[in-house]
C-alpha cells in the first residue's frame, strides 16, 4: 500500500468534490459523482449507492452499481439493515457477513446470494443531523481497514456539504422540500424515541426496534406511529 499514492488521490477526489459545491450542478449529478469517486477511491469497493431519508421512507436517488440499489431495497423493505442502522445511529457500520452474527438476516441473505461479504454504511450528516448513509459494498468478507474507513468519512462529509449546498439551488426545490419534511420526521421519531427510552428503561436501537416492530404490525408508515405516540403521552401529561 503506498500512502502517498493513496493521498494524492483523495486529495484529487476532493478538489473535484469542491468544484461540485461550487457549480449549479443537479443534484442527480453530484449524487453520480459521490458514488462514482467513492468506488474508484475506497480499496475492495464494487458498488457504491447514497441512501436518503425520504418523506415515506428512505430510498436510494444514485446507485453505481445495480447490485447496490437491490441491496438496499432490500433494507428497506425489511426495516432493517447497515444503512438504516448508520442513518438512526449516527456512526459508521462496517460489517464482514462471513460470520453470520444474527443481524440484518434478510439483508445478509440477500448480500451472499449476490456474493457480498463486506459493506460499510457512513451516516451523511445535514444541519446536525443524519439524514442519509454512503453505503460501501465489497466481496471481499473482510472489514474495511482504518484507511478504507477513513476515506469514506472523508467523502461522506464532503457529499453532505454537497447536499446542504444543493439544497439552496433554484434547481433543487424538490430535495429541498423532502429534506425539510424528513428533518420533521426525524424529530417526531426522536421525540417517541425518547418516550420510549424513558418508559422502557432502553437504549434508542431498542427503541427505535419498538417502534419499527409497531409499524410492521400496525401496516402503518412509522412517522405515523411516532406521532400517535408523542401525541398521546402529551395528551396523558395534560389530562
Amino acid at each position: 500500500m503506498d500512502p502517498a499514492r493513496d493521498n494524492g488521490q483523495i486529495a484529487r477526489v476532493l478538489i473535484e468534490m469542491g468544484g461540485v459545491l461550487h457549480s449549479e450542478q443537479t443534484v442527480a449529478r453530484t449524487l453520480q459523482l459521490v458514488t462514482e469517486l467513492t468506488e474508484r477511491t475506497v480499496r475492495s469497493a464494487c458498488a457504491v449507492s447514497v441512501t436518503l431519508a425520504g418523506v415515506d421512507g428512505p430510498y436510494t436517488p444514485n446507485a453505481s452499481e445495480p447490485i447496490a440499489r437491490t441491496l438496499d431495497e432490500v433494507q428497506y423493505e425489511a426495516g432493517d439493515g447497515p444503512c438504516l442502522d448508520a442513518m438512526s445511529e449516527g456512526h459508521t457500520i462496517n460489517a464482514s457477513l462471513g460470520d453470520g452474527d444474527g443481524r440484518w438476516p434478510d439483508f445478509t441473505s440477500a448480500a451472499k446470494a449476490n456474493a457480498i461479504g463486506s459493506t460499510m454504511s457512513v451516516p451523511l450528516v445535514v444541519n446536525d443531523r443524519s439524514l442519509g448513509a454512503l453505503n460501501v459494498y465489497s466481496t471481499d468478507t473482510q472489514l474495511y481497514g482504518e484507511i478504507e474507513e477513513a476515506t469514506a468519512s472523508l467523502l461522506a462529509q464532503q457529499a453532505s456539504a454537497v447536499l446542504a449546498t444543493a439544497v439552496a439551488f433554484a434547481d433543487a426545490t424538490a430535495l429541498k422540500d423532502q429534506l425539510l419534511q424528513a428533518l420533521a420526521t426525524r424529530d417526531l421519531i426522536g421525540q417517541a424515541k425518547g418516550i420510549l427510552m424513558a418508559r422502557e428503561q432502553c437504549d434508542p436501537s431498542a427503541a427505535f426496534d419498538i417502534l419499527r416492530r409497531a409499524s410492521q404490525r400496525t401496516n402503518r408508515k412509522l412517522r405515523e406511529v411516532a406521532a400517535d405516540l408523542v401525541r398521546s403521552t402529551i395528551k396523558g401529561a395534560a389530562e
